[in-house]
Order: structure tokens, then sequence, then C-alpha cells
């Protein structure tokens, strides 16, 4: 039932007869009745709630008018707005919150229960969730309900609504826009809004099925249309690698979490390859390394199958002969590899391999840095310069420091929107809109210094070092 109230929201199984009603336009009250508590959450049925009274399960009305459509509250609250339509239709909005949880009801009807994140994107839109609003003639009451800090809610079109919402043909449509223009914000919350409406245990036993029928698949993919994008990103990188000729610099794909295939003129290898058909790029590789022991960056299945094609996985645990103990250097081919050690928190030390990875012969041959998920940015203490560095932003590392101490060339948000941090995980997923955020900070402040999102299948031309 809650997944599919969440396709309901996101648009997959809204009936022809809502999408005909009339658009309305953002009119909601001024003045909203606001609840205040940190019991708030123990008001278990929001849904029973069919006006706003001076207390709610004894906590008391506040009334409170949203600046710029925000509501900031140092205690977690419910907010509600009882509204007045002359008509019946669809009300297109934008909502989202600072935390973890937003929690939307309109009439009783639970819409949403995401997470959430109102932080703006490079267009200036707050990154949100758009939701169809079914508004009835006469009174309206919606409710939203989140945890401290601030939310937003504000108006949408039925344009971006249906844009971002996961389907079949929106995902197909995804084209890797160039940075900074609308359609690559919704190639982005696209994504983002895939990957909400599907929980970390659909995903862990998709990840896993190694044997999914034809029928099944299609199946998956109809109800969960993030998971044809996730198999197919790596299908076209497949394609690509055979296809690309790699004379001078690198190339690089994308292929999931922080995970990356990388092609140079000589080598081509895999960084962190965590993908329910990465088996498919063992022919292809001439080696792998792997950050650290957790299950989004570690494949048993891949790295058995490279092992069984005789080519190196190379990490600080495995107990094969590739095994390393950083600080520790290796020379494969035309690639230079520095090995690190750092910790990915405060109970697992010493826990991450880093490294620093010349890809090609010459001083022109450029350099990439890709830290899995180290925590601390002053452990980050690499040999030389780095022109690329690969991170996790969200792991305590604190990119805006680690920018300044390592001054790279280029900096590539990773470990976004992973699918097994879903609900019901403890952990969520990274946003998009939360790596903006970092490069934002870096870029008022003058670094010079250039960024990447990559969505899974991106392609990246890295060229020679000038």
């Amino acid at each position: 039932m809650f997944l599919k109230k969440i396709w309901i929201l996101l648009g997959i199984t809204i009936s022809g007869n809502s999408q005909a009603q009339e658009i309305l336009p953002f009119k909601l009250e001024k003045e909203w009745s606001c609840y205040a508590s940190n019991d708030v959450y123990k008001i278990t049925k929001p849904e029973k709630i069919t006006t706003a009274p001076d207390t709610l399960h004894n906590i008391k009305r506040q009334k409170v008018v949203l600046k710029n459509g925000f509501c900031k509250q140092e205690k977690h609250f419910l907010l509600i707005n009882e509204f007045h339509s002359d008509k019946e239709g669809i009300m297109y909005i934008r909502a989202g919150a600072e935390h973890v949880q937003l929690q939307l009801l309109i009439n009783g009807k639970k819409l949403v229960d995401l997470y959430s994140s109102f932080l703006y994107n490079h267009l200036g839109l707050p990154g949100s969730h758009d939701i169809a609003l079914p508004v009835k003639k006469g009174k309206n009451i919606l409710i939203l309900r989140t945890p401290r800090g601030t939310c937003y809610i504000g108006a949408s079109s039925k344009e971006n609504y249906l844009a971002t919402r996961p389907t079949r043909n929106n995902f197909a449509a995804i084209q890797y826009s160039a940075a900074g223009t609308r359609q690559r914000d919704i190639e982005e919350m696209l994504v983002r809004n895939g990957v909400d409406n599907m929980s970390s245990i659909v995903f862990k036993k998709f990840r896993y099925d190694h044997k999914i029928s034809g029928k099944k698949l299609e199946k998956l993919y109809d109800k969960y249309p993030v998971l044809e994008f996730y198999d197919q990103s790596l299908l076209k990188i497949l394609k690509e690698i055979q296809e690309t000729t790699v004379n001078n610099g690198a190339v690089a794909w994308l292929v999931y979490n922080m995970g990356y295939v990388i092609k140079t003129p000589e080598s081509c290898f895999g960084i962190d390859i965590y993908h329910r058909l990465a088996e498919k790029l063992v022919p292809y590789l001439d080696f792998a390394l792997v950050s650290h022991k957790h299950a989004d960056h570690f494949d048993p299945y891949f790295c058995k199958a490279m092992e069984a094609a005789g080519k190196p996985v190379i990490t600080n645990f495995l107990p094969e002969n590739n095994a390393v103990n950083p600080p520790a250097n290796r020379t494969i081919k035309d690639i230079k590899l520095e090995f690190q050690a750092t910790d990915h928190n405060k109970k697992l030390l010493n826990f991450v391999m880093c490294s620093r990875i010349t890809c090609g012969r010459g001083k022109d041959a450029p350099v990439i840095y890709h830290t899995g998920d180290s925590c601390n940015p002053e452990q980050l203490k690499p040999s030389g310069r780095i022109d690329i560095h690969i991170l996790h932003p969200r792991v305590g590392l604190s990119v805006p420091q680690a920018a300044r101490l390592l001054k790279p060339g280029a900096i590539w948000f990773s470990h976004l929107l992973e699918m097994g941090h879903c609900q019901p995980c403890p952990w969520r997923p990274i946003e998009y809109a939360e790596s903006h955020q970092d490069a934002e900070i870096i870029k008022q402040r003058g670094d010079n210094i250039s960024f990447r999102f990559p969505l899974w299948g991106e392609k990246i031309v890295i060229p020679p070092v000038k």
C-alpha cells in the first residue's frame, strides 16, 4: 500500500481522469497553523485531522506565514493549511524538507512519505518534489509533517511534474545533458524520484538475483523504472568501451555509486565496481581496485569473475596475492598506483584504501584521486598533484575543506542516490542537490576547480594535462 501511494504521488498510476481535471492556480491560505514539539510524531494518524484546533494532542497552535515558501522550526513540526477552492482539479506544488523525512496529506490521504531535500539546484529552484495535489471543491486541508529544521512549499507546474516522473519513457529519454541546463536538472531529479519511490529491500533482492526471467524483469522495470536505467547504463558502457579508442588522456564512465571504468591508451580498469551485471565488464578490464569492504563498493561476484579470468583485484582486505597494506605502490602497464589508508569513521580506522592513479605515461597523463568513503580530509595526503578528486561528499568529509587542502583541478561527486540506502535503511541516499550546494560554496570563494555530478552510465573524456 505504501509503495502504491508513492507511485500515485509520482504519477505512475494516476488515472486518466485526474490528469484530465482542470489545472488550478497555486492558492493556499497565507496563514498556516503550526504545531511544533518533539512529540509531534506521536500524532500517529494525521489523516484523521479534519481541522486546525487551538491544541493538537496538547501541542499549542502557532499561526505562521511562510516566507518565500519556507518555514523553519527548532522542534519537529506539523503544518496545516485550510484552504477553499471554487473548483475541483489538480494543483501542482513543489514541497521538500531539510532533513530526512517529509509527510504530506491532502484531505486525509497521504501523498508523500519520503526522504526529501529543499536544497537549491544551480537553476535556483529548490530541489524538492513536484506533486499533483488533488483538490476538491469547497474546503481542503493540507498537512505537512517533518523533523526539525526547514521545510518548503511552493508552486510547480504540470510540465515539471510530468518531466520528473520516473517512467520508463522518461528514463529512456535521458541524454546526459550539459551541466547548468534545465534538462540536466530534470535528469538528476528524475533519478532522485525513481530512487525515492523504491525501498532498499526491493533493490537488494533485484541486485543479487542473477536469474531473473525476461517476463519478471519487464514487470520490475514497469514498476521501478530506475532499475531499467541502472541496467541499461552498464550495457551502454559495455558498448562504448569497445567503440572508444584513447590516444591520449583518458576516458571514464560512472558505472554506479563510486564505481568507475577508466580507459587509457594502454589499459582499461575498474574502481569500486558494484553492479548486478558487473561480470559483463570482466573481458574488457586489465585489473580492478576496491577501496574497502562494504557491500556498495565490493562486489564478490565481480571479484571472483576477475580472479577466474586471471585478472588482479587490488584491495586492502582480500587475502590473495594482490592485497596491499597501504602505504604501497604498484605499476600495471601505463598505470601508476599509489595507495594510502584512511578512516571511514571513528570506529573503522584505516579502513579505506585511497588510490592516486596516474592514467598513462608522461607528464601530461591525468591523475585521479579516488578516496572512497574517507571521512577526514586532513588524512588525504597524496604524493603530488590531483587533477580529478572522486569523493563521497556525505560521510563526514567536508568537501570545501578537502578542496582547499588538495587543490584538485576537478571534483567528481559520487556515491549519489545509492539504492541500498533507500528506506527502510537508516541511512538515506545523498542527493545531487547536496553536491551542488558544496560546489557553490567552493565557487563563491573563488577556487579554480571544475565540478562533475555524473549520472550512471555517463561517459567523461579526460584530456591530457596542459
